[in-house]
């Protein structure tokens, strides 16, 4: 293996989209997020720091294409994801 390849790894979080249920009873989603890459709970200061954080209006698409994606395509090439 070559010594100067270096692995990273990079950790993404998502903040689920309501389901329609919770939405019926009134619920709300107890996380924000402030930046693309960190989330905090609401009405709390600590704030949670990732490589990237994707809130609840982001597509299944959204995060593959732009977190995932070079991940598959390592592990295919068979690095570790």
């Amino acid at each position: 293996m070559d010594e100067n390849l270096q692995e990273t790894i990079a950790v993404a979080a998502r903040v689920r989209p309501m389901q329609p249920r919770e939405m019926d009873i009134g619920a709300q989603s107890i996380w924000e997020v402030p930046s693309s890459n960190s989330i905090k709970e609401a009405g709390v200061d600590k704030f949670y720091v990732f490589d990237r954080v994707f809130d609840s209006s982001c597509t299944n698409r959204q995060v593959f294409d732009e977190f995932a994606e070079e991940i598959v395509w390592k592990t295919m090439e068979g690095y570790n994801g």
